[in-house]
């Protein structure tokens, strides 16, 4: 497991004798709402209620408020005894103006004889602040033929001593009111081969395993976007025999990995290495290390074998894709986009994916930090915020499709604007993922919108694999001109060199940044 936990936060599990403060004598309560909605649409407002079979609740009413003006109001007198449950309130918007909103849900309830009262959760610990959410007119920036995904997320098959996330059917609701058109569910190998509904017992039958990936089929087979791709997101030994965490998408069958799951003490050995999973996984599936830059704290180095992708890690199958974007603060994305250029500067051909590491947290996200005692609120790792951007001739309908134009290389990732670099030799056009000989010209195109602000600079960067450095080639300042689109030719011959460009793009509103960067077109002397 990790610290911190980008979670809902389980808060019944401690050890024996040992005291919490975040325990309650009630199921854990949480309202949530995505983090952008695009107008026009009914706003769904998740209410999830979990470990009701160990402390019934009677659920009495609902209301919804929208910056402090009630919208909402539902009289339920719903008795809930089930390990997890879950409604979804479509709240219908009228005479709302677009911009950001702030939501407030209240929660009625009665346990242990006691009507109480909450706000947005019953935790101890967090503010119960209000949930962000968008209201925005406007479709995701975009040209026609791309598509937007989430490449690292949790559902409720994620369940253990520490956490768990939401349901499918609630996922794929919240992915279509962000503007997603597909989202990978990548749940803990470690929870994935539990006995379900008792997250201390494995069954080798997998009976949670085969359950996800029923209720993904039958998702999908609904043939409404978004797609969702399923996968694991596997403990595995890395060159070091640590563990470090892969994404296994689209792949029939399962890996096991419990390594550092807690489970059971003083056993942390991987059960696979990185050099075997090749031979384990089937052809449509794709390997993606997961947070591969991401610092591993020394209790969990000592206590749980946990360790980090090291370069001899990054090598052959492992290279080809990296989800180097896990959905955090600055700090994380430099740290991230640094491993990333290095391995471009290496010679590797590494294609940029970007997810959240959401568990659930489709406005906020509420984390143990320290397990049995401090819990806290933070904004990053919210499902959709950060994109997977690629490019499809067709609307893709499977999770094929979109790993089959993962593979093409054409994607960017961003947490708010759309980039595309293209270049230029002779009539032929080529685009991100490809390689040529040399260029004459390239095109830049960005995107914006009211929600991310203009466009505040474009840069390309050429990366020169022999000197092992990257420098600006071009670059256009916006100051204070109000643009939100962009698009020029820049004649600039680049020859004679192995290497690769690549461009970024920034914009700004209220003060806050958003980023997009696109995958590299590679120059090589031998194209």
């Amino acid at each position: 497991m990790l610290f911190p936990f980008f979670t809902y936060a389980e808060i019944h599990y401690r050890f024996r004798y040992f005291f919490s403060l975040l325990k309650k004598r009630e199921p854990e309560i949480i309202a949530d709402v995505p983090h952008r909605l695009t107008l026009p649409a009914s706003l769904p407002v998740l209410l999830l209620v979990k470990d009701a079979h160990l402390y019934p609740v009677t659920l009495q009413k609902v209301e919804v408020f929208i910056n402090a003006q009630k919208i909402f109001e539902e009289t339920l007198h719903l008795l809930i005894r089930e390990h997890f449950f879950e409604r979804i309130f479509e709240i219908p918007l009228e005479d709302l103006s677009e911009g950001r909103k702030e939501i407030h849900v209240k929660i009625v309830y009665r346990v242990r004889n006691k009507v109480r009262t909450c706000w947005n959760d019953n935790y101890r610990q967090t503010g119960h602040a209000p949930l962000p959410c968008y209201f925005s007119p406007q479709d995701l920036p975009r040209p026609p033929g791309w598509f937007y995904g989430d490449m690292h997320s949790h559902s409720s098959y994620t369940e253990d001593q520490i956490e768990f996330g939401a349901g499918l059917p609630t996922m794929k609701r919240m992915a279509q009111a962000v503007g997603l058109d597909f989202f990978a569910v990548t749940d803990h190998s470690y929870d994935l081969d539990d006995v379900p509904g008792n997250y201390l017992r494995n069954d080798p039958a997998f009976p949670k395993w085969q359950a996800f990936k029923n209720e993904a089929q039958k998702l999908n087979a609904q043939n409404r976007p978004p797609v969702l791709i399923p996968g694991e997101e596997a403990s595995v030994g890395n060159s070091r025999g640590q563990n470090v965490h892969l994404l296994i998408l689209n792949h029939t069958g399962f890996v096991r990995g419990s390594g550092d799951s807690g489970e059971k003490w003083f056993r942390f050995k991987p059960e696979h290495t990185l050099s075997e999973l090749p031979a384990l996984i089937s052809g449509q599936a794709m390997l993606v290390p997961a947070h591969p830059a991401e610092r591993v704290p020394r209790v969990q180095k000592l206590f749980i074998n946990r360790g980090e992708w090291h370069p001899d890690d990054l090598q052959g199958p492992f290279a080809e894709y990296l989800q180097w974007v896990n959905g955090g603060g600055a700090k994380d994305i430099t740290r991230g986009l640094r491993l990333w250029v290095r391995m471009l500067l290496s010679g590797q051909k590494v294609v940029p994916l970007a997810g959240n590491d959401a568990h659930g947290h489709f406005a906020r996200t509420r984390q143990i930090v320290i397990p049995f005692l401090l819990l806290q609120e933070r904004s990053t790792h919210v499902f959709g915020k950060w994109k997977t951007g690629l490019y499809c001739s067709q609307t893709p309908r499977t999770p094929q499709e979109i790993l089959q134009a993962i593979r093409s290389g054409r994607v960017f990732v961003t947490n708010g604007p759309f980039v595309e670099l293209t270049a230029h030799l002779g009539d032929e056009t080529f685009f991100a993922g490809q390689s040529v000989s040399q260029i004459e010209a390239f095109t830049v195109q960005a995107l914006s919108s009211d929600e991310f602000g203009p466009l505040k600079a474009i840069t390309v960067i050429f990366g020169d694999v022999a000197q092992k450095r990257e420098q600006i080639i071009w670059k256009q300042n916006f100051d204070r001109r109000q643009e939100f689109s962009f698009r020029k030719k820049i004649a600039l011959p680049l020859s004679g060199k192995n290497g690769y460009i690549r461009c970024q793009v920034k914009t700004s509103v209220n003060e806050e940044e958003f980023t997009a960067f696109s995958n590299v077109i590679r120059i090589r002397k031998d194209s």
